[in-house]
């Protein structure tokens, strides 16, 4: 995998490192001046950038954020478009280790797992508005393109 590139300047944050990359953004380590806080930043990536694809990164943010009382869902702090086009997410900032480094260092017991299972669970019906999981359909969990 290719190193992401350059972490953009965004006034009242200070760049600290990469910390990964995904199919249509990059994910940054920044520290906000004020108050003074680490926090993740998910830049919108440029190449093949489309008008669904910026689209979808709004509508991930307006979803996160009336999530934001979820215990499973990371907190956007801002969402912003720069002069150039660009776009990202200001998020609240998660440490390792994550879930999956966890489970390749430890064993988990029965009920972190079911805990761990239940919750996806909870936070696909929060997703994707079902009341129950019978409810839940391959075209809730991905809408064709368009809709």
């Amino acid at each position: 995998m290719s190193a992401p590139p350059p972490a953009p300047h965004i006034p009242g944050l200070v760049h600290i490192q990469p910390l990964g990359s995904g199919g249509y953004a990059d994910v940054y380590l920044y520290e906000q001046q004020s108050p003074r806080m680490n926090v993740a930043v998910k830049v919108l990536k440029r190449d093949g950038l489309t008008p669904a694809i910026r689209r979808q990164f709004v509508e991930e943010a307006n979803t996160m954020a009336q999530l934001a009382d979820h215990p499973y869902i990371v907190q956007v702090f801002r969402s912003e478009q720069t002069p150039d086009g660009g776009a990202y997410l200001v998020m609240k900032y998660y440490p390792p280790p994550n879930l999956a480094v966890r489970a390749k260092r430890e064993r988990f017991g029965v009920e972190e797992v079911l805990r761990n299972v239940l919750a996806e669970l909870d936070l696909t019906l929060a997703l994707t508005g079902c009341r129950t999981p019978a409810e839940v359909t391959r075209e809730r969990l991905a809408p064709p393109p368009g809709s």
